[in-house]
């Protein structure tokens, strides 16, 4: 494991906590929400143009590989690293590894699934599991710890997923510690983080690495030294943050969203309420003294996470999950329907009717672009909403804003996004209806670019619009259907995600 307070850790624990800019790169290369696929990856290096390269462990381990990062780049992650692939200690070992070589050219980006896990470092703990409503844990955050029962139980009812070891297994309200853990966990990750494969995954990936079969046991201490101290997913937290703004380039980085609702926010209570705004935000000073804030209270609050300090880490834990709906005493009581529109982390930028539209006066709406523009930032970058095999690349007002996420799309695959102080550059690949691969690129500098993205084949011949994701305009539009994940309200914390190609 990597030593948090060696020299790179140092170093980038003063970027995250004062927003350093670092030497100027010249190209700025953004990867979104790998989400655990070692795939995306690789595909984000073979059309990167050399501005990343993978390079094999000598030893010939295949999850001990190191990246080579060219002198003129820098590399921004955009967040979710582990959930949903087969991948995930390969990616998350990666990423850390990177970061420690590179620590003011390569920025990690704190998204939901990289900080939903300290969850486990208290309600998997010896009163979460006894359900011990005596717990002062119980009387601040009770339906984390007690309305899971109810879910609990008919879940449990399906015995493809209550099983230990393939076994069906009966919850034992805390007998049975170790039982109960795995047990908790499994439910964990399938009902409340969206990743309803993830414990397989790393039981499958660590037994080849230990090439033997892994118990569950042993794959629920894995989890758990992830989020403890000098913890792989824990290094991974301690040097990212939730915003980074890089001057040269103009450019703003988030996991989720900018909105006018979290715009100039900084969360300072522990439970994420009496939200404050750092005045103002007027000139380039004010823009990176509020970076610099936010990425401070999360530091705080993840460090209070990984000891396990749950009143310390509600606020940070609350902050990258849906609206959370609250008594009249100020308690969390549930999940709402609708996305956490003060995180930059959650927010998504979703029109009202859940079409991808940032432009619109609760996203990023005229005014709140016009003080963008006035502090320095004409290009905002976000991950976490999918928006189906190619990223949206939109102008609106002299703002260039790009949805990066790519995650849903069959095979994995991933784009390659490149930023210079000129203009943005997305080359990907989309599969036609047919099963035939397409070269596709945009230029944020085509005039054709506004409120959707101008893609043009490989060979320059032919252009086809795409507006906001819904369609392709063409030659034929018959054969370029929908391209991006449809999102729609419902209940629970993630919504109802469709996808349609």
């Amino acid at each position: 494991m990597i030593n948090c307070m060696n020299r790179w850790f140092l170093f980038a624990f003063l970027a995250v906590f004062f927003n350093f800019p670092s030497a100027f790169a010249g190209r700025v290369g953004v990867l979104a929400d790998i989400e655990g696929d070692w795939r995306k990856i690789q595909a984000f290096v073979d059309q990167s143009e050399d501005l990343l390269r993978i390079v094999p462990d000598p030893s010939g381990d295949p999850c001990r590989v190191e990246g080579e990062l060219s002198a003129d780049s820098k590399l921004v992650f955009l967040g979710d690293s582990i959930d949903k692939g087969p991948d995930n200690f390969k990616v998350l070992n990666f990423l850390v590894h990177l970061k420690q070589k590179y620590p003011d050219r390569v920025i990690l980006i704190q998204g939901n699934r990289d900080v939903n896990k300290l969850r486990f470092n208290w309600e998997l703990a010896p009163s979460a599991l006894a359900l011990n409503g005596g717990d002062e844990r119980f009387n601040l955050d009770r339906f984390r710890m007690r309305s899971w029962a109810d879910s609990f139980a008919q879940w449990s009812a399906k015995h493809d997923f209550a099983q230990v070891d393939g076994v069906p297994t009966d919850y034992s309200h805390g007998a049975y510690p170790v039982i109960d853990s795995i047990l908790k966990a499994k439910w964990m990750l399938r009902e409340t983080m969206g990743s309803p494969t993830a414990f397989e995954d790393v039981k499958h990936e660590m037994g080849r690495l230990a090439h033997k079969g892994l118990t569950d046991a042993e794959i629920l201490e894995v989890l758990l030294g992830w989020v403890a101290p000098g913890g792989l997913l824990a290094d991974y937290l301690l040097s990212s943050q939730l915003a980074y703004l890089d001057e040269e380039t103009g450019s703003l980085f988030v996991h989720g969203g900018l909105n006018r609702q979290n715009f100039g926010v900084v969360p300072e209570s522990r439970l994420g309420k009496d939200d404050a705004l750092e005045g103002e935000i007027s000139d380039l000073a004010g823009l990176q003294a509020w970076i610099g804030a936010l990425n401070r209270w999360s530091h705080r609050q993840v460090q209070s996470g990984l000891e396990g300090d749950f009143i310390g880490a509600l606020g940070v834990i609350e902050y990258q999950e849906p609206e959370v709906v609250r008594t009249a005493s100020g308690h969390s009581q549930a999940w709402g329907s609708n996305p956490n529109s003060i995180s930059v982390a959650q927010a998504r930028p979703w029109s009202p009717d859940y079409n991808l539209n940032p432009f619109h006066d609760t996203g990023l709406s005229s005014d709140l672009i016009a003080r963008l523009r006035h502090v320095g930032v004409s290009k905002l970058f976000f991950g976490h909403s999918p928006v189906g095999q190619v990223p949206v690349l939109m102008k609106s007002e002299g703002m260039i804003v790009v949805a990066c996420d790519t995650s849903v799309t069959a095979p994995p695959r991933n784009a390659y996004i490149e930023v210079t102080p000129e203009d943005v550059r997305v080359r990907a690949t989309y599969v036609s209806p047919v099963g035939a691969p397409v070269l596709l690129v945009a230029d944020s500098s085509d005039p054709a670019v506004g409120v959707g993205a101008l893609v043009v084949a490989g060979d320059g011949s032919s252009r086809w619009v795409w507006s906001l994701g819904r369609r392709v305009v063409g030659e034929d539009p018959s054969q370029w259907p929908l391209l991006r994940a449809q999102w729609q309200k419902g209940p629970g914390p993630f919504g109802v995600p469709t996808y349609s190609e």
